[in-house]
């Protein structure tokens, strides 16, 4: 499965990102087209990790980035929107 994230909604975990913490985080589902909340592990370097899914960062500016992050999905949370 792969997904997306704005570089926006990581702004100040950055730490917790790079340390490997849980955060909860709100991303978006590229097959579905729904937007999920999750609490997840994140890694930067793809080559860190064999689990997880594909995760596409957009930057600042929109535009993804050239080399996808994973995603370890820990657990889904109630939508705020549901």
């Amino acid at each position: 499965m792969e997904w997306e994230v704005s570089r926006e909604i990581l702004y100040g975990m950055e730490e917790d990102v790079a340390s490997g913490k849980e955060i909860e985080v709100n991303l978006y589902n590229k097959e579905t087209y729904e937007v999920v909340s999750v609490r997840a592990i994140m890694i930067e370097s793809p080559d860190q990790s064999t689990e997880g899914d594909i995760l596409w960062v957009r930057d600042f500016n929109g535009r993804v980035e050239e080399k996808p992050w994973k995603v370890k999905i820990i657990e889904r949370l109630a939508s705020p929107w549901e």
